[in-house]
C-alpha cells in the first residue's frame, strides 16, 4: 500500500472494533452510529481534497442520516452465528507484538542517532567548502553563490534564502 491508499471499515451487525481480526484490525474501524459515520464521511471528504465544504457536508449528512439509519436498522440479522468475541489473551498478544515492533523500530533509529553529531559536522564542513569541491571536480556554480549537490540546493552561510 502507498500513502494514497485508504482503507475504511464500517462495522455492521453489532460488531465492535475489538471483534475485528487481523489484518483489518490494524485499521481504525467505524461503528454504524451517527457521529462515527459523520466522522468517516468527513475523513473521506478530506482525503479527496475537501470537495464539499464542511458545513455543507454536515447539513447534507443530517438530511440523509435518518434514511441511512432506517436502512441500517432494517438489515437482516446475520444468517450464521456471529463469531465469539476475541479473547483477551489474543488482544494482549497483538498489543505485545505491536509494542515489540515499535521498540525494534526505535532501536534502529537510536543506533543512527549516535552518528548525528558527526553528520552535522560533516555537513557544515561541506557547506563551508562547497565552492572548492565543485571547482576541484570541474563543476559549475548555480547563480552567484548556490551549488546543486545531489538534487539539493546548498547555500553558503551569509546568503540565506537565495536560490
Amino acid at each position: 500500500m502507498d500513502r494514497g491508499t485508504r482503507a475504511c471499515t464500517y462495522l455492521l451487525a453489532g460488531l465492535k472494533p475489538q471483534d475485528v481480526l487481523a489484518p483489518l484490525s490494524e485499521f481504525q474501524a467505524t461503528e454504524a452510529q451517527k457521529e462515527e459515520t459523520r466522522q468517516l464521511i468527513q475523513d473521506v471528504n478530506v482525503a479527496l481534497g475537501s470537495l464539499v465544504h464542511e458545513p455543507t457536508l454536515n447539513d447534507l449528512f443530517d438530511l440523509v442520516w435518518p434514511k441511512l439509519e432506517a436502512q441500517l436498522n432494517s438489515l437482516p440479522e446475520p444468517e450464521t452465528e456471529v463469531p465469539p468475541r476475541r479473547q483477551n489473551a489474543d488482544m494482549i498478544e497483538e498489543i505485545l507484538n505491536l509494542s515489540r515492533a515499535a521498540a525494534k523500530s526505535r532501536e534502529s533509529a537510536e543506533r543512527l542517532d549516535r552518528y548525528m553529531p558527526t553528520f552535522e559536522l560533516l555537513m557544515r564542513a561541506l557547506e563551508s567548502n562547497i565552492g572548492s569541491f565543485v571547482a576541484a571536480a570541474g563543476g559549475q556554480q548555480l547563480g552567484a553563490s548556490s551549488v546543486k549537490l545531489a538534487g539539493t540546493i546548498v547555500e553558503p552561510e551569509g546568503d540565506p534564502g537565495k536560490k
